[in-house]
């Protein structure tokens, strides 16, 4: 674990709950069986989560994440390296 004013490459992780009306609403959205395509109970949770809490979503499960509305996602593995 990097000492506190150390410099690390390892991102810091931030946990976030979303609350149960967004979850809720997000499972009502996402993974109702009308739906074309099903989005998977966890992964309406991370978006739920992310919804809620007005963040960026950063996926390589793009396919899963792209068809949810009003979410922000990105793929860092898709941009090219810069030098």
């Amino acid at each position: 674990m990097p000492q506190p004013g150390s410099k690390s490459s390892v991102p810091t992780a931030l946990y976030l709950d979303a609350t149960h009306e967004a979850a809720r609403q997000q499972h009502r959205d996402l993974c109702h069986p009308a739906r074309e395509r099903l989005v998977a109970l966890g992964d309406a949770l991370i978006a739920a989560t992310a919804l809620e809490h007005d963040l960026d979503l950063v996926t390589r499960n793009a396919d899963d994440f792209k068809q949810v509305p009003g979410l922000n996602w990105s793929n860092p593995f898709d941009q090219a390296p810069t030098t």
